[in-house]
């Protein structure tokens, strides 16, 4: 708005005109005018409607924010996301929208949305996937803190500006603070509130290594066990998405992180799992001004093809990202042994769900994931007493390398519509 009041201990980049209306209340009138303050400043001001000058001192907040927003095909959402975003508040120095070789108008909405805000950063790149537009974006930003946002999803500004707000004397006193909240998913079933795994709090260094990062990074075999006996797979699992975090830029730039180019899949939960692994403490709470919007259609529908190469990618450089960690803070590997077992089951079934004449390429793609050397290590410590039949048949044949008779197996489930995996 063209007029905005604030009080002492808040932050003030854009003056134009300063007038004490109250006492100890400051209104600004600016236009286009960014200017940045840190620490203590003393401002000059017209008392009232006098002549006579004035001072007041205010405290202004020094860290600044930027998001960046990836950008592929999205013109029918990009609209509604950026109207969104030149509400936050002025905490967020820049909005860098990178366009991942967009063939729609997605690019000119951008250069429209410049023109009203000049904090939005266009950039328009050849296409190469949506961690080397995240890597682009951390790259260009220059703020202390760093936000990932899709831009076929949105945010509730006023919720936004409240975290900020909640967490100012935390994110201005350490530049290495992390904060990780809850999110608003859209489907068509509605929209359904999502908390985080562990409750609100500050956790320090253990906890994140013990408790946050085992819950993003895969099931473990205990979790597996569990599951056996009835209980649901996914209960205290982190979904891992990098938009549910405020990052601290210099603990990316000190440890040289960056997004995992050569996957698909998984991306989100190898850039939290070293962002973690290297920070110091986390700040969690259940705010929630970030909606995921899942559409039906509008995620790619993957191929088993795609599907296949992404999850051997993944389990390759989650057992390279292990391996590294290890000599730095601790092997995580069995909090994901568990994860390992079920994909190769679920390669087994998504491969040969096909038709008749792709069966032999298939069962070829599916035999060379399988001999990947986790997933053989996988099942070698897998235990199969508590399992039911409808699990323990299918896991007897991959424990025990019957692969032709499974992958046969799940081709005629696949002709019979029946499902095994996955399920709630």
């Amino acid at each position: 708005p063209p007029l905005s009041v604030f009080t002492p201990k808040v932050c003030i980049y854009s003056i134009k005109e300063i007038y004490v209306i109250e006492p100890n209340k400051v209104a600004l009138n600016y236009r286009n005018i960014w200017l940045s303050f840190s620490g203590m400043v003393a401002l000059k001001v017209r008392i009232g409607g006098s002549k006579s000058p004035g001072i007041i001192i205010v405290e202004v907040s020094k860290m600044k924010i930027s998001i960046i927003v990836a950008v592929y095909n999205i013109e029918q959402y990009l609209e509604k996301c950026l109207q969104k975003l030149i509400k936050v508040g002025p905490d967020v120095k820049e909005i860098i929208c990178i366009d991942d070789g967009s063939t729609d108008n997605s690019y000119s909405i951008i250069r429209k949305y410049e023109e009203i805000d000049q904090r939005i950063i266009p950039i328009h790149k050849d296409n190469g996937g949506i961690s080397s537009t995240r890597n682009m974006g951390i790259k260009a930003a220059s703020g202390d803190y760093l936000i990932f946002i899709d831009g076929d999803d949105y945010i509730e500004p006023s919720v936004f500006n409240d975290l900020i707000n909640k967490y100012r004397k935390q994110l201005d006193a350490n530049d290495s603070t992390t904060i990780w909240y809850g999110f608003v998913r859209e489907d068509w079933n509605g929209k359904h509130g999502i908390n985080p795994a562990v409750s609100n709090g500050y956790y320090e260094k253990d906890i994140i290594l013990t408790q946050i990062i085992p819950s993003m990074i895969g099931i473990s075999y205990q979790k597996l066990y569990q599951w056996f006996e009835g209980l649901n797979l996914q209960k205290n699992q982190e979904f891992p998405s990098v938009w549910r975090a405020i990052y601290s830029k210099k603990i990316i730039d000190d440890n040289n992180l960056l997004f995992t180019e050569n996957i698909k899949m998984g991306e989100d939960l190898l850039f939290n799992w070293e962002y973690l692994a290297y920070a110091p403490d986390i700040y969690v709470c259940d705010t929630k001004y970030y909606h995921y919007v899942w559409r039906k259609g509008s995620l790619s529908q993957n191929s088993a093809e795609h599907f296949y190469t992404s999850r051997k990618a993944l389990a390759i450089n989650r057992e390279r990202l292990n391996s590294r960690l290890s000599e730095i803070v601790r092997d995580f590997s069995d909090d994901y042994q568990g994860s390992l077992v079920l994909s190769k089951i679920q390669i087994a079934l998504t491969l040969s769900d096909c038709p008749l004449r792709l069966v032999p390429n298939y069962y070829k793609m599916y035999l060379d994931y399988a001999k990947l050397e986790p997933i053989l290590k996988a099942y070698e410590g897998l235990q199969l007493k508590k399992a039911p039949l409808k699990y323990k048949l299918p896991l007897y044949m991959a424990k025990n390398h019957w692969d032709i008779l499974l992958f046969i197996g799940g081709f005629i489930l696949s002709k019979l519509k029946i499902q095994i995996y996955p399920e709630d």
